[in-house]
């Protein structure tokens, strides 16, 4: 048996903060709804909402890119410092040295760690992107169900009651082929 212990995974509401400090909560559970009763208005809002959710995506991509840069200059740095270090040991460095120099330093560690926490994000907004894509084909295919509800339901049953009488009346012709011909 493994055991896996993982830290909340709730995604009913998040909090986005953006840059001027401001906040702004979401429920998940409702934002990604659908209600039946305002289905159009449904509709419209949806492209709103991924636009919304995918060019958040693709800011926190941006952000994570920066961070990305400057987990680069630090590595750049640690870099020389890690090869003089291990020449003052009278020794010459080798790459896997420096790799081990640099992961130990505070400073990469600490920058490795916001790298990190950018990824776990990105993974969480793009989770919430693909669920409003999910959100679109469900509402297109709800939608032309309720097309084709209103086109062919109109006058429900009359057709069938139509092709019924006429079974019933052939089947009566048959039983009685003198009914209905004015013998």
């Amino acid at each position: 048996m493994l055991d896996i212990n993982v830290d909340n995974l709730d995604f009913q509401e998040l909090r986005i903060v953006d840059e001027s400090g401001q906040f702004r909560a979401y429920d998940m559970s409702k934002e990604l709804k659908i209600n039946e009763s305002i289905l159009q208005q449904e509709m419209l809002e949806q492209p709103s909402k991924y636009i919304y959710w995918s060019s958040l995506l693709e800011k926190l991509r941006y952000y994570q890119e920066m961070e990305d840069l400057k987990l680069e200059v630090v590595w750049a740095k640690l870099d020389g410092k890690a090869r003089e270090e291990i020449k003052a040991k009278s020794e010459k460095p080798t790459k896997d040295q420096v790799e081990s120099y640099i992961k130990q330093q505070d400073e990469y560690l600490t920058q490795k760690k916001v790298c990190l926490h950018y990824t776990h994000i990105i993974g969480r907004i793009q989770r919430i992107v693909k669920a409003f894509e999910q959100r679109k084909d469900m509402l297109q295919s709800y939608g032309k169900q309720v097309a084709n509800d209103l086109s062919y339901g109109q006058g429900a049953g009359s057709k069938f009651m139509q092709d019924e009488q006429a079974y019933l009346n052939y089947a009566q012709q048959q039983v009685n082929p003198q009914i209905g011909r004015g013998y």
